[in-house]
């Protein structure tokens, strides 16, 4: 925290700036992502898949914990019917409900309720997210970068569409984005257990998202690299480790992917065909996503010029090969060279990259401009086509 804080009354006030500006954000974040959430109930077809989730949650809390249903993990399952189960106690101990027959005849005449809450629960965890993207941007370069990251999230268009939904993207990327920040901080104290948290919070990832997976390439290369750069023989215990906590996890808060493993495959093997085949006349005619989510996704998602500058900002990355921007380099383009490689291009599969493309851009936007308003000018003209869209 050098740049900010570093003796004087200046640095104080600028202190209270800094934490003012990030207290805008995260509220400006917040309010984008709640307002409008209750759209289009009490049809509950608005939005494909809030449906399932809120069915699936509701038969768990009924006491039958196989979701039978495996096009998802099952840990988002698990989350929404505690928190059901939390709000139906409210209920109870404020008279609302005399028993679960009055919770039950809620939700057979109005089950609007009930998606609110699973929508405010993705807003909260979106504007976490952008909290997070601050984190990440402050340690891979300094509060400045971490103000830029956080601002061009809060206002991305694709990240604040999403995070009213009541759906698992969101949720699944704020577990990887966490899962990101503990490995950044490992490469800083190879000595702590951050690694392990990196790894639990891409399990969590991946039991919300299957391919949130693909995103436990960045524990690894954190190990890897705090090694290999600090001549440090590399701990062949901590990388299996690694894998060994993330599938530990994964089994955990989805016990019946293995109690229920046919069922488990079944769905699993669906999932793969319908990706690679498309999605019944959304698919792209001919080739696959990588150009698809450059011109269309990202475009819209970011706006072009967000985009081209992320863009630099991930070239800089790569000839800069810092170990930091090493890792964050390697889940995304994992990510992407395999979300991009089937024929189903939902805009939703690029929800993941989003986060680390601002904080490509944002290292951009502090680097190029060294004076701080200069810096939020540039980055404010930046966002403005996916602030407008948001």
């Amino acid at each position: 925290m050098s740049e900010l804080f570093s003796g004087g009354k200046l640095t104080a006030r600028r202190i209270r700036a800094h934490y003012m500006g990030l207290a805008l954000i995260l509220g400006a974040g917040l309010a984008l992502r709640l307002w409008g959430i209750s759209f289009g109930l009490p049809n509950l077809h608005c939005r494909p898949d809030e449906s399932t989730l809120v069915n699936k949650a509701l038969a768990i809390g009924s006491g039958d914990l196989n979701p039978h249903f495996f096009n998802y993990p099952s840990f988002h399952f698990y989350v929404l019917a505690c928190i059901y189960g939390f709000f139906f106690l409210c209920g109870w101990a404020s008279g609302a409900f005399t028993g679960i027959a009055d919770f039950q005849h809620l939700f057979f005449t109005d089950p609007s309720v009930f998606y609110i809450i699973g929508r405010i629960f993705s807003a909260l965890l979106g504007s976490g997210s952008v909290g997070v993207i601050y984190l990440i941007g402050r340690r891979l370069e300094n509060e400045r970068t971490g103000l830029l990251a956080a601002f061009f999230l809060s206002l991305a268009f694709l990240h604040v569409r999403d995070s009213h939904f009541l759906t698992v993207d969101i949720p699944a990327t704020f577990y990887m984005l966490l899962g990101c920040l503990f490995a950044l901080r490992h490469l800083a104290k190879p000595a702590s257990v951050d690694w392990l948290w990196s790894a639990v919070c891409c399990g969590l990832a991946a039991s919300t998202k299957y391919n949130l997976g693909l995103f436990g390439i960045v524990p690894l290369v954190a190990v890897w690299t705090s090694s290999r750069f600090r001549e440090i023989s590399v701990s062949w215990a901590k990388l299996l480790g690694v894998v060994g906590a993330m599938l530990l996890v994964f089994v955990t808060v989805s016990p019946f992917v293995v109690l229920d493993f046919p069922s488990f495959w079944r769905d699993l093997s669906y999932e793969r065909l319908h990706f690679s085949a498309g999605h019944g006349g959304f698919e792209l005619q001919a080739g696959r996503g990588w150009l698809h989510h450059l011109q269309f996704t990202l475009r819209h998602g970011l706006g072009w010029p967000l985009l081209v500058v992320a863009l630099l900002g991930v070239g800089r990355m790569l000839w800069r090969r810092r170990p930091e921007e090493l890792v964050l380099l390697s889940g995304m383009l994992v990510y992407y060279v395999v979300a991009g490689s089937g024929r189903t291009v939902f805009m939703r599969y690029m929800l993941p990259v989003v986060p680390l493309l601002c904080v490509a851009a944002g290292t951009v936007c502090q680097a190029t401009v060294r004076r701080r308003g200069g810096a939020f000018l540039l980055a404010a003209a930046l966002i403005v086509p996916s602030a407008h869209a948001a």
